[in-house]
């Protein structure tokens, strides 16, 4: 079976969060796209934003209690989700609220297991970066291993600059009231450490799950993050929006084959969908969607999105919080 989006997977924990952000876009008002206009011009938006943030920190914060809750039998907390789906501040913020509870928290990224480049299999003579065949399987095994049996390990570190694996120094040990989070796209996928016992793991699975419709039809998670990653890509590595969507497409076939399949697997899942953000996105997306030469097939493919963000007012940033999700795309 293949899971285009996380809405088709038959996971108990996606329907209660898609059941929790209907019920929260309907305290809104916000149920239509276009509801945000109206909002908007109430002179509301700013209200939208701190309601929208209070939610995130509510659930962050029902985690975070379940987690400790727990500690006494968890060593690893893995967070996985798509791309631009907020895992880093999300991370974050969880380890924040979990060190005021007083566990301490040692935040890993998969990336940093990467495979050197001559070492990673490659397709069609790239790296898949989608693919768990360039993690080191064995090693983040071994050291998840290590971690829980009391033992120190020292952190590798995946150098992009020059596709290799660095060694720093960098020297962990668990200590009483201390946790692992893992944060990476393969966090549900059982192989990423086949001999670290189940009981000891809590999978997060984090994602915007929006529940807005535009037009009558339910917009797709995936246009909620494609919109994030067009302005990061933009922001971060003054990257033009043909290169993102060339990119997306692989990135959409990994997440379907590497991603989705695993969501059942999940303890708990994260949804986060900030329903301000497109009037907030609206601009720089829209921007970067209409300097997409007209003579190609993604400015025609892309032709409903720019459509749906025409339809709908901006809104600054002024009184996005500095802690909110969105700052992870928009600085």
């Amino acid at each position: 079976m293949i899971y285009l989006h996380e809405t088709d997977q038959p996971s108990d924990k996606i329907k209660l969060a898609v059941q929790d952000q209907r019920a929260f876009i309907q305290t809104l008002g916000v149920q239509e796209l276009t509801d945000l206009n109206a909002v908007i011009a109430r002179g509301e938006g700013d209200q939208l934003i701190a309601d929208c943030e209070k939610k995130h920190a509510l659930d962050i914060e029902r985690i975070s209690q379940t987690i400790f809750n727990k500690q006494d039998e968890l060593g690893v907390v893995l967070i996985a989700g798509p791309s631009s789906s907020g895992k880093t501040t999300f991370s974050n913020r969880l380890r924040e609220s979990l060190f005021v509870r007083g566990i301490t928290c040692h935040v890993i990224s998969t990336d940093d297991y990467f495979l050197s480049d001559n070492d990673a299999r490659r397709k069609n003579g790239e790296v898949d970066w989608e693919s768990l065949d360039i993690v080191d399987t064995e090693l983040f095994d071994q050291h998840m291993n290590a971690l829980n049996h009391g033992e120190t390990i020292e952190l590798p570190f995946f150098n992009f600059l020059n596709g290799s694996r660095e060694w720093h120094g960098n020297k962990i040990k668990l200590l009483d009231k201390h946790l692992i989070v893992v944060e990476g796209i393969h966090g549900l996928n059982p192989k990423l450490a086949p001999n670290l016992p189940e009981t000891l793991k809590y999978k997060l699975y984090v994602s915007p799950i929006p529940q807005m419709t535009y037009r009558g039809e339910h917009i797709a998670p995936s246009s909620f993050r494609l919109l994030r990653r067009l302005v990061r890509d933009h922001l971060y590595r003054a990257a033009k929006a043909e290169d993102t969507l060339a990119r997306w497409q692989s990135v959409r076939q990994g997440e379907v084959k590497n991603i989705f399949p695993f969501i059942a697997e999940a303890d708990d899942v994260f949804n986060s969908t900030l329903p301000y953000e497109p009037a907030v996105l609206r601009e720089q997306a829209l921007a970067l969607l209409t300097n997409i030469p007209e003579n190609t097939m993604q400015y025609e493919f892309y032709e409903p999105i720019r459509e749906m963000l025409r339809d709908i007012v901006s809104l600054p940033t002024t009184n996005i919080p500095n802690y909110s999700l969105l700052r992870e795309f928009i600085g």
